[in-house]
């Protein structure tokens, strides 16, 4: 089958393809000198800002500085990256399914990070992924701007059978325009009707391959 001919899959990054959250609570952490755990970002519980401005003594944070700071000093940061792990069985099944359809990794970080994302694709599935979207830019005078994952998804050639996230935002805000899947392996949503829940990387191989 032909590139051009092949369907097309969307996948997430953080917590989706990589287990980035130890390093980013390290990085967090370090940056803001608090204790944060990383069972107090998982699931449905608070958003990273309120967890990190809950903990920190400066209250002047807001979620535009918090974000701005971890795309200049923690996504893109190669160093901050390399001991971030696959998640189970993702090197497995992303090569494979790489054979049958185009992949593409969407994802929330800012673009001027977009090196690092590429950095940890080429490490563990190198040549497995047609395109990254970045869904935030930080543009100086104006702030930050954002092009949905879903608008990707609608703006990407052929037939888009797929995508997969572990946030119940982005799957609630792209299930209309597309087959959506919420990659739940900490079973977080278990009790959330109406979701595609799917809870690891070898039942996406079940039933895409």
């Amino acid at each position: 089958m032909s590139k051009s001919r092949k369907r097309n899959l969307f996948f997430d990054l953080d917590g989706m393809k990589f287990n980035t959250l130890p390093a980013h609570v390290a990085y967090v952490n370090h940056r803001y000198g608090i204790n944060t755990l990383p069972e107090e970002y998982i699931g449905k519980n608070d958003s990273f800002d309120s967890v990190i401005k809950r903990h920190a003594t400066d209250v002047t944070l807001t979620w535009e500085g918090i974000y701005k700071d971890l795309g200049e000093n923690f996504h893109s940061s190669v160093e901050w990256h390399k001991d971030v792990k696959p998640m189970e069985d993702m090197c497995e099944v992303v090569p494979l399914l790489s054979k049958k359809y185009n992949l593409y990794t969407v994802t929330a970080r800012q673009k001027n990070g977009q090196h690092v994302v590429q950095y940890l694709l080429d490490k563990y599935i190198p040549n497995c992924i047609r395109d990254i979207h970045c869904s935030w830019d930080y543009i100086p005078g104006v702030g930050f701007v954002e092009v949905q994952k879903k608008d990707f998804i609608q703006k990407t050639e052929g037939e888009n059978v797929a995508f997969f996230d572990d946030s119940l935002k982005e799957v609630k805000r792209a299930q209309n325009v597309i087959t959506s899947h919420l990659f739940d392996p900490n079973s977080s949503y278990k009790d959330i009707n109406g979701m595609n829940r799917i809870e690891s990387w070898k039942r996406i191989g079940e039933l895409y391959l």
